[in-house]
This record gives C-alpha cells, sequence and structure tokens, in this order.
C-alpha cells in the first residue's frame, strides 16, 4: 500500500496515516471483549509505525492517542462522549472532534501550496 502511495504523490507530497481509534472496554466485537480488541489495534497501530514510521513523506496524525487523551484508556461503563453507547462509531461530537485532529495534521502540509497561490492572487489583484 505505501509503494503504491508513495508512486502516486506529487513533488514534495506527503502521505497521512491515521491510527486506528479505541473503543469501548465493555462492548465485544469480532469475538474480542472490547479490551482484546483494543490491544488488537494497539498491535495494528505499532505494527503499522514500525513499517511506516521512517518514511520521510508520511505523516502520522495519532488519533488513537487523542481519543484516549480525551476518553481515557479502556473507557469503560461511562462511556465517552465521542463514541455512541457501547458501539465503536462516533458521535457527532466524535466526529467534529476527529475531523480536527486530522485537519491539525493535515493543514499545514497544505499551507506552502496555499501560500503559493494566495501570492499569486494577490499579485494578479495588483496588476488589475
Amino acid at each position: 500500500i505505501y509503494d503504491a502511495a508513495h508512486a502516486s504523490l506529487a513533488p514534495n507530497g506527503s502521505i497521512v496515516w491515521v491510527t486506528t481509534t479505541p473503543h469501548s472496554t465493555t462492548q465485544a466485537d469480532c469475538g474480542l471483549t472490547g479490551t482484546g480488541f483494543n490491544q488488537c489495534i494497539d498491535d495494528y497501530n505499532a505494527a503499522a509505525l514500525q513499517l511506516l514510521g521512517d518514511k520521510t513523506d508520511v505523516q502520522v496524525c495519532d488519533l488513537n492517542a487523542a481519543v484516549v487523551a480525551v476518553c481515557g484508556k479502556g473507557y469503560g461503563k461511562g462511556g465517552c462522549n465521542l463514541q455512541r453507547y457501547e458501539n465503536v462509531h462516533f458521535t457527532d461530537a466524535g466526529k467534529q472532534f476527529c475531523a480536527i485532529e486530522v485537519a491539525h495534521t493535515v493543514a499545514p502540509l497544505l499551507a506552502p501550496k496555499w501560500m503559493a497561490l494566495d501570492l499569486k492572487q494577490s499579485s494578479d489583484a495588483l496588476a488589475l
């Protein structure tokens, strides 16, 4: 997957890899308890980070850590306002939270291109 993404990058482009998010320990998923499933998620994220972490064209957005920072590690019966009760899917607030976290990683990658566009638009406006 990395090779295909890398080959299709624009010059000086970046790949953004987003970690898989945890879910409540009270929910069973794929035949595992939430705790066991979260361990699989942690293992997956660690393996992907080991594979992608040294690639200079990969930016990591650690959405897992962001959700854990808000919800706590292995949040249980109290739930978390970011995810639906005993469900892996995010609430509207959770979707907004995740969008902001991803935008925080993506926006700096776009800034140089936006700056070039802004300068061109400014010079075009001055020419009028």
